[in-house]
């Protein structure tokens, strides 16, 4: 059972680089989601087949596999393709339109991430899949 924050919100990062990956674990945290980290995209899918997360953000370039094979594979899954994605990249070549629109992901947004409007882009996102009980 994972454990709720105080606004019962779950955020899956799944992203290679670990300080890339702590940085987004603590703005995240600091506003009280609860964060569930991974290191590439097989451990994020294997986390998926149980869980369902409010937002996924992901990196484009990870090893085994990258975010929009990811993403797509999450958007085909009825149970799932609800899920926010916001995808990540330094490097402008990862990724092209016609890729990002064959990901199915949200939005794609260049590293390196502004907090203040990354943290106002995440809580629009979770705010808008938020239902009352």
């Amino acid at each position: 059972m994972e454990n709720m924050s105080s606004s019962g919100r779950t955020v899956l990062v799944a992203e290679d680089s670990v300080a890339q990956r702590r940085f987004l674990e603590i703005l995240l945290s600091e506003d009280g989601y609860t964060v569930v980290p991974f290191e590439n995209g097989y451990e994020a899918l294997r986390y998926l087949e149980e869980n369902t997360p409010d937002l996924i953000i992901m990196d484009v370039n990870m090893p085994y596999i990258n975010g929009l094979e990811v993403s797509e594979n999450i958007k085909s899954q009825e149970n799932l393709q609800h899920i926010p994605i916001i995808l990540l990249s330094s490097f402008e070549e990862d990724i092209s339109e016609e890729m990002f629109n064959n990901s199915q992901a949200n939005i794609f947004l260049r590293k390196p991430i502004v907090s203040k409007d990354f943290r106002e882009l995440a809580s629009s996102f979770l705010e808008d899949s938020f239902q009352p009980a």
